[in-house]
């Protein structure tokens, strides 16, 4: 009977000892925001013209904008907060990455992503603008990111315009989306929190 005892209260200890390794290695592995879903893989193009996609991209957390160059709207607000991003998230250095994809991709060449990341003082390398075949570039903003893209044309003005997604998106070391943000003073300093939170978790 005091075998049968020792032998539960030992089954009882060893279990409780399982549950708390468990819950050690979860938070110790993942300490920032819940995963969201899955990012899309993808191939387009850089503002150098070569290819670059999610490939290029293992290993880092990245932040994702939607923009295109000839607009006077929203994007250059949104860019304006990538700016800052940049600038409050050095210290992390080749950890983590910031990409614009454009969703003009008809009209935004290599050629004029490269003039619109000198204008905002985008680091080589670091920040990419990307661009590449419009069935490609719905496919990674629609399908992939489950954001908006969607051309208009706006009657009182005559000004062909591109309803696209204001908001930043964070994407881990593995390719998971991590959060959405809103391009605002607080959707931002979430995002550098979680990024942080993100770049120190330990690789699974």
């Amino acid at each position: 009977m005091r075998t049968l005892r020792f032998v539960l209260v030992l089954l009882l200890i060893v279990a409780s000892l399982s549950a708390l390794a468990a819950w050690f290695f979860l938070h110790s592995t993942q300490s920032g925001p819940e995963v969201v879903t899955s990012a899309p893989s993808f191939e387009l193009v850089d503002e150098t013209g070569a290819k670059f996609g999610s490939q290029d991209l293992k290993g880092q957390a990245y932040v994702v904008q939607f923009f295109f160059t000839s607009c006077t709207t929203v994007c250059p607000r949104i860019t304006d907060w990538m700016t800052r991003i940049q600038e409050r998230t050095k210290s992390l250095g080749d950890q983590m990455r910031l990409v614009s994809i454009s969703v003009d991709p008809k009209h935004d060449t290599p050629e004029r992503l490269r003039t619109y990341a000198k204008g905002y003082g985008a680091i080589p390398g670091h920040w990419k603008f990307l661009t590449g075949d419009l069935d490609a570039v719905q496919k990674v903003v629609v399908d992939g990111f489950f954001q908006v893209m969607e051309p208009q044309s706006n009657k009182n003005t005559g000004l062909y315009n591109i309803a696209h997604s204001e908001r930043f998106i964070l994407v881990d070391q593995v390719g998971r989306v991590r959060g959405y943000y809103e391009s605002n003073e607080k959707g931002v300093e979430k995002l550098i929190h979680d990024l942080n939170a993100v770049v120190k978790e330990k690789k699974s």
